[in-house]
């Protein structure tokens, strides 16, 4: 599909001036980990700058409309909430994505310093979102094959071989997304000589994507692809991050390399003197496929079913009742890098986790989410059971955790909501 317009009324303190606009909106296209448009500030992404505002008089000056985009209202009530109302339209930009799109939005400037007193800091804000776009029941990607390349098993499966030296190197770091307080320590390799390693295809493919995650804390690194020994092209990322590390980034494989072929034997050739890191790699076969109902793409909002009852949010014990008509069922689905699932209610914006063994939902703070806040969606003959990353338990038809899994059902939830986490 593609997005084609956004409309968007965004709430701060205005004691707080507009600090609240300060949040970058990040897009995650095709379920990257590292988002592929990033803006430097709220009103830069709707066209506007220094914040809208004709200083002289705030707002009166400074609203605008045209056809691609305006700053359409500005208001400030007597309980100190300040508002505004904004659109954008992508009519030469349309964002396409082939299997699913994130769009992700910071609370104020996202500072990590919890005590930050900037214009950087999280803000409390909260925000009504409508985003217009086409879609056809078709998956236009699937993730066909992957390697962990720090695994011996994963290694010999496809295989890997090197024509250099290869370190092995621990990195403690986070992704660049909406959860990027989140570190944790993934295991890689680096190798400034050639590498070689094959990758399983859908025959049907017309063309491929190959994903590689790696340490970003090193600046403007390229490399040679070859594709069954035919040159590809050159894999250069510019720019670097030397605090939050670790970045996702694809390379398209044209399908004259790829057409019927079921695997293709991939050779990366660094650049002279650059030293090429990977965590992982994936690759990602370019097809026309039916689209499942049952499919889920980061970003979805769902009911979780036990029988005829959703579980729901109830102050902070998840129970299964009857549908809650206020969106106390429902939920949004963001995955993590590692094919797990945040769920997050679209009510409160509060996190189902597990603590001590039980499950609850519980509002995000500053400190890390560690894995009992991620959930695994494993498909069944029965549904699909979902499982805790952190203790292995599963969610129960009582909203309870067990070592044996209950087949849910998820149906999915299109009518607008208002979501304020």
């Amino acid at each position: 599909g593609k997005v084609v317009s956004i409309q968007m009324n965004c709430f701060g303190d205005s004691r707080q001036g507009v600090k609240y606009e300060e949040g970058d909106v990040r897009v995650y296209i095709d379920g990257s980990y590292t988002p592929q448009i990033v803006s430097p500030g709220m009103e830069d992404f709707f066209n506007g700058a220094g914040y809208f505002l004709d200083y002289a008089s705030r707002a009166k000056y400074g609203l605008y409309t045209t056809q691609l985009s305006g700053y359409t209202n500005w208001h400030v009530s007597d309980e100190n909430e300040e508002g505004i109302s904004v659109y954008r339209v992508f009519a030469n930009d349309a964002i396409t994505f082939h299997n699913g799109i994130h769009f992700c939005i910071e609370h104020g400037g996202g500072d990590r310093d919890p005590n930050a007193t900037s214009w950087h800091k999280n803000q409390s804000a909260g925000y009504e979102t409508l985003i217009c776009y086409y879609h056809t029941p078709v998956q236009r990607m699937e993730e066909t094959d992957s390697i962990l390349v720090t695994d011996q098993e994963s290694f010999n499966a496809h295989n890997f071989a090197a024509e250099g030296e290869i370190e092995k190197i621990a990195i403690t770091s986070g992704f660049a997304s909406g959860f990027d307080l989140i570190e944790e320590t993934l295991y890689g390799i680096a190798h400034s000589e050639a590498t070689t390693f094959e990758m399983a295809l859908n025959a049907d493919n017309y063309g491929a994507v190959l994903c590689r995650v790696f340490d970003y804390a090193t600046a403007n690194i390229g490399a040679s692809v070859y594709v069954d020994g035919e040159y590809a092209g050159e894999w250069y990322k510019a720019g670097y991050n030397d605090v939050i590390r670790f970045c996702e980034d694809r390379f398209i494989i044209p399908s004259a390399l790829t057409v019927g072929k079921e695997k293709i034997t991939v050779r990366i050739v660094p650049n002279e003197g650059d030293s090429w890191t990977v965590f992982k790699y994936s690759v990602q076969s370019i097809v026309d496929k039916a689209a499942m109902e049952e499919d889920i793409a980061s970003g979805d909002v769902i009911n979780i079913f036990s029988g005829e009852k959703a579980l729901t949010v109830s102050d902070e014990s998840p129970v299964f009742a009857n549908v809650d008509n206020e969106g106390r069922s429902d939920f949004r689905l963001l995955k993590y890098h590692d094919g797990s699932y945040f769920i997050l209610n679209s009510y409160n914006g509060s996190v189902l986790a597990s603590v001590d063994g039980k499950p609850v939902a519980t509002q995000i703070s500053t400190e890390k989410l560690d894995e009992h806040y991620r959930w695994v969606m494993e498909k069944t003959e029965e549904g699909i059971s979902i499982k805790n990353l952190g203790d292995s338990k599963y969610l129960t038809s009582q909203a309870t955790l067990s070592d044996d899994g209950n087949g849910m059902t998820i149906r999915f939830v299109t009518q607008r909501r208002q979501n304020i986490f």
